[in-house]
């Protein structure tokens, strides 16, 4: 539980977060806490995109889009690293995973934010 309160001061306070980050001041659990929340958006958001299609599409939906974050950022991370270290970057791996993850946790926060309009529209739609 203290992981996600940690990684939801990614939304609350930027400055303090940035200052914490560069300090190395959060422990290894905010990790956990930035994987959970990207898990929990990206699978609301691929739910309620495939959900057009019934309930089994949606829930493949939902583990397909969180499946392809996860093996992206398995496959891209090691070499985004060893080339920061090439261009002579100062951070350790754990600084480095925090802000990607963070860079994640918003790019998929936005998304699932917008999804009642996904679940709405379709409804208000219909003809008469």
């Amino acid at each position: 539980m203290q992981s996600l309160l940690l990684a939801f001061e990614i939304f609350q306070n930027r400055d303090r977060y940035f200052e914490n980050v560069s300090e190395d001041k959060y422990p290894r659990s905010i990790i956990t806490g930035q994987l959970i929340l990207i898990f929990i958006a990206a699978f609301i958001y691929g739910t309620i995109m495939g959900s057009y299609n019934g309930v089994a599409q949606a829930i493949s939906s939902g583990i397909k889009l969180v499946a392809l974050i996860f093996i992206t950022v398995s496959i891209c991370f090691p070499s985004f690293y060893i080339v920061q270290l090439l261009l002579g970057s100062k951070m350790k791996l754990k600084q480095l995973v925090i802000i990607l993850l963070r860079r994640l946790c918003n790019a998929y926060h936005h998304p699932g934010c917008f999804c009642t309009y996904c679940i709405i529209l379709p409804v208000i739609a219909q003809p008469l």
